[in-house]
């Protein structure tokens, strides 16, 4: 935390009695579900320590403990004892994604032409992608399959209603005469209202597809600094942790989009203004489903240039093989395990596969289900491995 930070008092004058409870930042993705939560991922973590002790661990409501702006208070996990080992936060970013507007006028909401424009630049970025390495070609031609279908049931809706009303007799403008003149009206009329039917059951979950992928896109390129006010968010409140009482090791775990939030503070781009010191406490960091290797097919010099603010921190990243969206940070190779080929400074992370799920030929139209396949209620999870370093250690026994 900073250095700077200096010790907050309470309204008598008193320090808060300081906390040694180990803490647990949760960064989400950008999808709104009850298993992107802090609450889910702490009763995933509990059931992962349970093998170890049995029955040892629960839940708990921390009704009235203390955090800082910018953090949502979750659940705490209690051993047998009682004794915390471990609080939950949650970071969320969402209100900083939209750049501002000018003037009175909203920002742009993806629809049906936005939804076009982006899967064309998609495709045409893709084919420019297939020749960088990092994502194997099998993976890429399952990318380039998903935002085909995108771009073309995009296309589709526009098209089809664009026909049901030149078919109801709606003057066209001549340019578009040509595309609907003729015998054929009957025809486009039915086949404008199947896909007009189809784009309605899909329009939801396509365009919030749409939206993330416009949501990244503004990250990436840093538009209206956006990923400089979500980090410095994120440091402000790592920050403000001392002064409400926090003196315990600080870990970070940043799922899907939110990994990249986390990679964006921690390894900032060069020229970012960091105005806190390197968070020390800050013990270790872990990623799930990250998107990195995404981002660097796409844009290929995005973790170049970058600094280490912190060269002893631990990155822990897991991916799942078959998880188009995932990255093992290795080029050429979407499952392998291990030090990858990205590195910041004297920061390298580590791999670990969960699942031995591969890629299969039409992958891409059930990734998003195994995207959210780390955890969830009353299913395995990958904290496994991960959830004994989180956890304070058990006290000796008499």
């Amino acid at each position: 935390m900073g250095e700077h930070a200096a010790e907050a008092t309470d309204p008598v004058g008193t320090t808060p009695a300081p906390k040694t409870t180990p803490l647990l930042i949760y960064v989400p993705g950008l999808g709104a579900s009850e298993e992107n939560t802090a609450d889910q991922v702490a009763d995933s973590i509990r059931a992962s320590l349970d093998p170890q002790r049995p029955g040892s661990f629960r839940l708990v409501d921390a009704a009235g403990v203390p955090s800082p702006s910018g953090l949502r208070v979750s659940k705490t996990i209690v051993d047998e004892n009682d004794v915390e080992v471990l609080q939950l936060f949650q970071f969320d970013y969402a209100a900083r994604l939209v750049p501002r507007s000018s003037g009175a006028l909203p920002p742009v909401v993806p629809g049906a032409v936005r939804a076009v424009a982006l899967t064309g630049q998609a495709i045409l970025a893709l084919a420019a992608a297939f020749r960088r390495p990092a994502k194997r070609w099998q993976t890429k031609v399952q990318l380039w399959l998903g935002v085909g279908a995108c771009a073309v049931l995009a296309f589709g809706a526009v098209y089809a209603a664009v026909g049901l009303l030149a078919a109801l007799g709606v003057t066209m403008p001549s340019w578009l005469k040509g595309f609907y003149d003729g015998g054929e009206s009957p025809w486009i009329s039915i086949s404008s209202l199947g896909v007009v039917v189809t784009w309605a059951a899909l329009r939801n979950r396509l365009l919030g597809v749409v939206g993330a992928i416009q949501a990244s896109i503004w990250f990436v390129k840093n538009t209206d600094v956006i990923a400089d006010s979500v980090s410095q968010a994120l440091d402000q409140a790592i920050d403000g942790l001392r002064p409400s009482g926090w003196v315990g090791p600080v870990h970070l775990l940043g799922y899907s989009f939110g990994s990249l939030v986390l990679f964006e503070t921690f390894f900032p781009r060069d020229g970012s203004l960091r105005d806190f010191a390197p968070p020390e406490e800050v013990a270790s960091m872990v990623t799930v489903g990250c998107p990195l290797d995404m981002v660097r097919l796409f844009s290929p010099g995005y973790d170049d240039g970058r600094i280490a603010r912190k060269d002893d921190l631990r990155w822990t990243n897991v991916f799942i093989e078959a998880d188009v969206f995932a990255s093992n940070l290795v080029n050429g190779d979407d499952k392998a395990e291990g030090a990858g080929d990205v590195s910041i400074g004297a920061v390298r992370p580590t791999s670990i596969r969960y699942t031995e799920r591969g890629l299969s030929p039409l992958q891409i139209f059930t990734s998003g289900k195994v995207h959210a396949g780390y955890w969830g209620k009353d299913r395995a999870s990958c904290f496994g491995e991960l959830a004994p370093s989180f956890v304070a250690p058990a006290a000796p026994r008499a």
